[in-house]
C-alpha cells in the first residue's frame, strides 16, 4: 500500500492507563525521542514504557522498555531493545538489523548469548509495526501486512481493518477511528496467545485510542484506554 508522506512524529502523543478487572492497574506510554545516529544511519528514537500503579507494584511489579531504532530514510528498524522487570522475571537484550546482508544479530545482556539469523527484507519490530501502520492508507474490509521479527522469529503481521466508527474517551475526546484486529502469522498459521482489537483514529496521526485483549491465560480481559496526548498539532485533534 502507498505510504503517507513522512512521519512527522515529533508528538510524544499518548499515555495510556491499563484496566484489568475494572481496575487502574498501570501506565504505558509512547514517546519519540527525537533523531540520533545508531549503526551509522540516522534514525527515529521510539520508546514504549510500561509499569504498575504503586499499589500493585507491592504484589506483582512491571517496568518495561522496549526501544526501536527506526532509519529516517527508509523506515525499517536498525535496532530493537528490550529491557523488562515483571515478577522474578528480568530480560535486557537487543537485536541489530542489517537489512542489506539480511541478518539479525541478537545479544543478551544478562548472560551474553547471541544468535545469528536470516530477516526478511525491511523487516519492522514488535514496536516500529505500528509506527509502520500510522503511515499506511487503510480501507474497511482490507488488510495491511508487514513482515515483523519478535522473540528471534519472524512473523507476517496482517492487520485487519474490521470497521469505522467513533471512539468517545472522557478527558481526550470524540474520535472518529478506524478498529484493527492484529493477527501474526507463523508457518502458515495464526500465531496468537489471545484476541486483540485495536481502535486508531482516522486522521493523518493514526493515534492509538483504545486496545482491547481477551482471552489472556490466567488473566482474562485487559484495556488500555488513551489517557493523554502531548505535542499534537491541534488541527488534527478529535472533537
Amino acid at each position: 500500500m502507498k505510504s503517507k508522506k513522512g512521519p512527522g512524529w515529533n508528538d510524544r502523543f499518548a499515555l495510556a492507563v491499563k484496566k484489568w478487572l475494572g481496575m487502574n492497574v498501570g501506565i504505558a506510554r509512547l514517546m519519540v525521542r527525537g533523531i540520533t545516529e545508531r549503526n551509522g544511519r540516522k534514525v527515529y528514537h521510539i520508546v514504549a514504557t510500561a509499569e504498575t500503579t504503586p499499589v500493585l507494584s507491592k504484589l506483582y511489579k512491571v517496568e518495561d522498555t522496549i526501544s526501536t531504532y527506526l532509519d529516517v530514510k527508509g523506515l525499517y528498524p536498525v535496532r530493537f531493545e528490550k529491557q523488562q522487570r515483571e515478577g522474578g522475571y528480568r530480560s535486557d537484550e537487543y537485536t541489530d538489523f542489517d537489512h542489506k546482508k539480511g541478518k539479525a544479530f541478537y545479544f543478551s545482556r544478562l548472560n551474553h548469548s547471541k544468535k545469528e539469523y536470516d530477516i526478511p527484507a525491511k523487516v519492522q519490530d514488535p514496536l516500529s509495526c505500528m509506527y509502520y501502520f500510522r503511515l499506511q492508507d487503510v480501507v474497511v474490509g482490507k488488510s495491511v501486512f508487514a513482515d515483523v521479527n519478535a522473540d528471534e522469529k519472524n512473523y507476517l503481521l496482517e492487520a485487519k481493518i474490521l470497521e469505522k466508527g467513533f471512539v468517545d474517551i472522557k478527558g481526550v475526546g470524540k474520535w472518529e477511528a478506524f478498529m484493527v484486529e492484529p493477527l501474526p502469522w507463523f508457518q502458515g498459521k495464526v500465531a496468537r496467545k489471545a484476541k486483540a482489537t485495536m481502535w486508531f483514529s482516522a486522521d493523518p496521526r493514526r493515534i492509538p485510542l483504545l486496545l482491547v485483549t481477551k482471552g489472556i491465560p490466567f488473566v482474562g480481559s485487559v484495556t488500555i484506554t488513551l489517557q493523554k496526548i502531548e505535542y499534537l498539532d491541534l488541527d488534527t485533534q478529535g472533537q
